[in-house]
């Protein structure tokens, strides 16, 4: 009878040391991890917003070129060349700055995307070390068990 009670007091201590580090361990990773979730979603807004500030910045200089341009009569046919080669540079400038924007996106996401696989299997591996501590905890007891009987 005082070893049972010997084992339920062991089993006890381990069980009020062990899981509150643990469930302390989980409290902290949850907030890490929510917090990555939130990083991601704001990279994706900013990447569209980006987007479409960069659509209207091109719109607005096309407006201002054409203003200047519309004033003299004699100058419109070397205008409309001035025009579409004008365009045809802006819109490449516009085209390598999204692209370069997209990619430091893309690698700032594959960054976080990384990290979060990275806590997601470190939340595994305390499951399973607390799921290995409690098989531990039966088979001592069970052993005792088997002792005493």
């Amino acid at each position: 009878m005082l070893a049972k009670y010997s084992i339920n007091k062991t089993s006890a201590r381990i069980n009020q040391a062990i899981i509150p580090k643990i469930q302390e361990a989980n409290k902290i990773q949850q907030p890490r991890l929510r917090n990555c979730i939130s990083v991601v979603n704001v990279v994706k807004q900013s990447e569209s917003q980006v987007k479409d500030n960069q659509f209207i910045t091109i719109q607005t200089k096309q407006e201002k070129w054409n203003e200047l341009i519309s004033d003299d009569s004699e100058f419109d046919t070397q205008a409309t060349n001035m025009t579409q080669i004008f365009s045809s540079f802006n819109l490449i400038n516009e085209q390598l700055v999204l692209q370069n924007m997209i990619k430091q996106n893309i690698n700032g996401l594959n960054h976080k995307n990384q990290r979060l696989d990275d806590m997601l299997v470190l939340v595994s591996s305390q499951q399973v070390s607390l799921e290995n501590i409690q098989c531990t905890q039966m088979r001592y007891i069970g052993t005792l068990t088997g002792i005493l009987d």
